[in-house]
């Protein structure tokens, strides 16, 4: 049998498989040129399935997705909408092998993970734009009259083209909820995942959690999650279990405490798709879309800054000017100090999430260095960790970090 990739350089149906561009489990995606009377026609892409021999009635099947989301479109009005949405062309069976093959719009570009990847957090300029047309598409497919729900949204299914517009991507784990208004079975990628899915229970909802999830780490370089870590004793089977309590109990930091870009506006709308329980998000991304955009401000659902009286505007000038000190001292004992420095000023000002991240990255540097002058020094610094993320709501990590300063206090025994 000849392997998918090797195709590269030959002709299916009409489509000259021009580049192989990467694969997965369906099959292999090849940069193409639709052909018309021998002629090119246009750039496409063509995904062509690994298995071979076919029916008629199982490649329609293993193409469902696509024959999914050109329905949707068909039925989207909002020509808007459309633009950010990969358009499927054609759909077959080649001869004589019997592949599925799929011909959708080329986007030349790379994908928001590997915008992340390599810059880091992103403007709040231009993840608004980004996040915009995200909820445009997705909110045209949330207000269907039979809604779709993607599933899968997170920053490798978007793909950023040359024209700077986004595009979803990956439509292989979406479901039309129907009347039942959930979607049965578990699906998705775990770590964008909203609680009621991991239980089998997909609603628009869920895609407006996951869009939450994508702007906080965009904003911020981060998992708003990240620090969540289950017992090392505790079976695999609870695991899953363990972490969709402790995102219920652990207070997700604003984006503006890691990104001075990110607006009051921008961080309620970030912290309440956020929410777990999914009557507290918005409904669907069509009233992500409506909050983005509309002037007037978003409700306060989350806690108030800290006073604007004379010590907390100090506070934040000194945390502001730790902060540009920061960004510019990538490595060694001014990092370290810094950082203690910026989790001490985070912590008056009620932010302990954020310090804990901090006081976790200055821990993160004495491994294998000698940051650390002395054990006192290092119990110092594992006290600062467990009151961090004991005032953050994270009792486990709290135990982890106190267990390892007893254990330093007692001589290791």
């Amino acid at each position: 049998m000849t392997r998918t990739r090797d195709l590269e350089g030959q002709v299916v149906g009409n489509y000259l498989l021009e580049e192989f561009l990467g694969e997965g489990a369906f099959g292999a995606v090849f940069r193409s040129t639709q052909l018309a009377l021998g002629e090119p026609l246009r750039r496409v892409a063509v995904k062509l399935s690994h298995r071979e021999g076919l029916s008629d009635g199982e490649a329609v099947d293993l193409l469902g997705d696509a024959f999914l989301l050109a329905d949707a479109m068909d039925q989207i009005m909002d020509a808007a909408a459309k633009l950010h949405l990969v358009h499927v062309f054609d759909a077959g069976r080649t001869e004589p092998d019997g592949r599925a093959f799929l011909a959708m719009e080329y986007v030349e570009g790379i994908s928001l993970a590997e915008r992340i990847a390599r810059q880091g957090r992103l403007d709040a300029g231009q993840l608004t734009t980004w996040a915009t047309e995200i909820a445009g598409a997705l909110g045209a497919l949330h207000r269907l009259h039979r809604p779709l729900v993607h599933r899968d949204l997170k920053p490798a299914n978007v793909m950023l083209g040359r024209d700077n517009r986004v595009r979803l991507i990956d439509f292989g784990l979406a479901v039309r909820p129907e009347e039942s208004e959930q979607a049965s079975g578990v699906a998705g990628t775990v770590d964008y995942m909203a609680p009621e899915a991991a239980t089998g229970r997909a609603t628009p909802a869920s895609d407006v959690y996951s869009l939450g999830v994508l702007m906080y780490e965009a904003l911020t370089g981060d998992h708003p999650f990240r620090d969540l870590v289950p017992p090392i004793d505790l079976p695999d089977a609870g695991q899953e279990a363990w972490l969709r309590e402790a995102k219920e109990r652990h207070p997700v930091a604003r984006p503006s405490t890691s990104n001075n870009t990110v607006t009051r506006k921008l961080d309620r709308i970030v912290l309440r798709c956020l929410k777990h329980h999914p009557s507290e998000r918005f409904a669907d991304a069509a009233d992500v879309l409506a909050a983005l955009t509309r002037e007037t401000p978003v409700p306060d659902e989350e806690p108030a800054p800290p006073p604007d009286g004379k010590p907390a505007r100090r506070l934040r000038q000194r945390l502001h000017n730790v902060e540009a000190a920061l960004a510019t001292t990538p490595s060694g004992r001014d990092r370290f100090d810094l950082l203690r420095e910026s989790a001490e000023l985070l912590g008056q000002l009620d932010q302990h999430s954020l310090a804990a991240r901090r006081l976790r990255e200055a821990w993160g540097m004495t491994e294998h260095s000698a940051l650390l002058r002395d054990t006192r020094e290092r119990v110092r610094l594992l006290t600062e960790l467990a009151k961090a993320y004991r005032r953050a709501g994270n009792e486990f990590q709290a135990a982890r970090f106190e267990s390892l300063r007893d254990r330093d206090q007692n001589g290791n025994r």
